[in-house]
Order: structure tokens, then sequence, then C-alpha cells
């Protein structure tokens, strides 16, 4: 009876091991290394959440898979912590320009109970890379605290 559980043991310890070596399915993203980078968001003057920063690379990458999520959104103080992989991250070395959306806080409709967002409260002013009002580079190893960016409504 010892040797018939010891070889159950052992039979189930050598499945375990094989399928924990196999390769996830799905497409494969290269990851480059990431830098900390981080900064403050005003509005008039005013710290606000849940302005939405984008990041736009200005050159060539390694990888193009990440493109679409770089970026962050500020909190109640006005803070962000730039993302590519996870939230916070930060970004591979490189040049960026940001972009800036300040959408109103969903709110529940009546009629339909779903939730509704309109334009940006920024009016398009910040949402286009020919106008950003920011352009910086990334360094290895070299985190970055980005100085305040003061946008204006107006």
């Amino acid at each position: 009876m010892r040797l018939q559980s010891f070889c159950c043991f052992a039979f189930a310890g050598v499945l375990c091991c094989l399928t924990s070596c196999s390769e996830p399915s799905g497409p494969k993203i290269k990851k480059v290394p990431v830098v900390p980078v981080q900064g403050t968001v005003t509005i008039d003057g005013n710290p606000e959440m849940g302005v939405v920063v984008r990041c736009i690379p200005q050159g060539s990458f390694e990888v193009k898979e990440y493109e679409k999520s770089l970026g962050g959104r500020t909190d109640e103080a006005g803070k962000f912590k730039l993302s590519t992989y996870e939230a916070g991250d930060g970004l591979p070395p490189g040049e960026y320009a940001l972009t800036f959306n300040w959408p109103p806080p969903v709110s529940l409709t009546k009629s339909s109970g779903k939730g509704t967002l309109s334009n940006d409260r920024l009016n398009g002013k910040y949402g286009e890379v020919e106008k950003s009002p920011l352009k910086f580079t990334v360094e290895k190893g070299k985190p970055l605290e980005l100085e305040e960016i003061d946008l204006k409504t107006k």
C-alpha cells in the first residue's frame, strides 16, 4: 500500500512540474525595462481628480505592443504615475509627449440606468499631441518627477 501511495504522489508531482513549466497561451509581449515617471496636474491652479494623462512615444521603440496603454489618471491631489504594463510601473526609456482629457464624472440617466460620459471638460485643448504642453525624455535607470502641469479651461 505504501508503494502505491508513493507512486501516486510521485506521479502527481511530475504532472505538476510539467504543467507549471508549459508556456502560457496567447500573444507574447516582450517587456522592456521601465522607469518610474510621476507628476501633478492642476486645472486653473487647482488639483483635480480624473484627468486622463496619455503618453505618446515620439521616437522609435523596441516594442510597439504597449503603446496603446501608456498613461495614467490623476488622483484627488492631482498626482499621477505613468504606466506601461501595470499600474504606476513607469515608462520605457525614450522621448514622449503628453495629452490630457478631463471627462466629467459618470452619471446615471433616469431613463436607461446606463452610465453616460460627455465630452472633455478641457474642450479638446490638450487632446492632440501637436498641441502638447509637455514633451520629455525618460532615461534608463533615472526615475522622473515631472514639473507641475497647470492646464487652463479658458
